[in-house]
């Protein structure tokens, strides 16, 4: 698993075949999207048979220390459930089924899903000129505007925006849930996520949400010579 760039590996009693299929769920994301290569820092998996948690989600904030800030890190993670694999394909199936969730093959489309998220999250620091990892002691201030712009889905919006737009559908909730999914509907970091992991090839908004994410990550491509 270190070779598609996590630096903190957690992995506890999840099978070889589920494993393989995440690997190769990580690997085919970061070939679509190079850029995100080495962004998300820790991979961990849980085992909670009633958490709501379905297959894969993301956390980025650690503190090591509430009283000293210089002991902080934003250390994107990615989080399989291992308790919820074994019954997901039914419930993917079902989510499908309702328009509740977009068209995915397993639960690798889950956890593309997260890495939208993730994203998102990478293209807000760069915009603010900040990076993952532990938080230099003289830039405590610019963290927290990227924070704020990552939680309100500020990106996600205007990338979700202009897929519409270049769609010529008009962006709303209810074209959302049409398009998209109803869960998508809920918040634009969902649409967006929801577009990002959408395996449906003939889906017109999730070719135009992919096609911006390319060309932003690209044109903010801090590592590119």
């Amino acid at each position: 698993m270190m070779g598609i760039g996590f630096e903190d590996i957690k992995v506890n009693g999840l099978k070889a075949d589920d494993m393989s299929k995440i690997f190769n769920g990580v690997n085919k994301f970061y070939a679509d999207y190079p850029q995100m290569k080495g962004f998300v820092k820790v991979f961990t998996t849980v085992n909670r048979k009633k958490d709501l948690m379905v297959a894969a989600t993301t956390n980025s904030l650690k503190h090591y220390d509430d009283d000293d800030w210089s002991k902080w890190a934003m250390m994107p993670e990615l989080k399989v459930n291992r308790a919820q694999l074994a019954d997901f394909q039914a419930l993917n199936e079902q989510q499908i089924a309702t328009g509740f969730w977009v068209k995915t093959k397993d639960y690798t489309g889950t956890i593309n899903h997260e890495m939208g998220h993730m994203i998102n999250l990478k293209r807000t620091f760069d915009a603010h000129g900040i990076n993952a990892g532990p938080i230099p002691h003289d830039r405590h201030d610019q963290y927290l505007p990227a924070m704020h712009d990552f939680g309100t889905s500020k990106v996600d919006d205007e990338v979700m925006r202009e897929a519409f737009k270049s769609a010529n559908i008009e962006y709303s909730k209810d074209n959302i849930a049409k398009y998209i999914s109803r869960y998508g509907a809920t918040d634009p970091a969902e649409a967006f996520a929801e577009a990002i992991s959408n395996e449906d090839p003939d889906n017109v908004i999730t070719k135009y949400v992919k096609q911006i994410t390319k060309r932003e990550l690209e044109k903010n491509d801090r590592t590119a010579p």
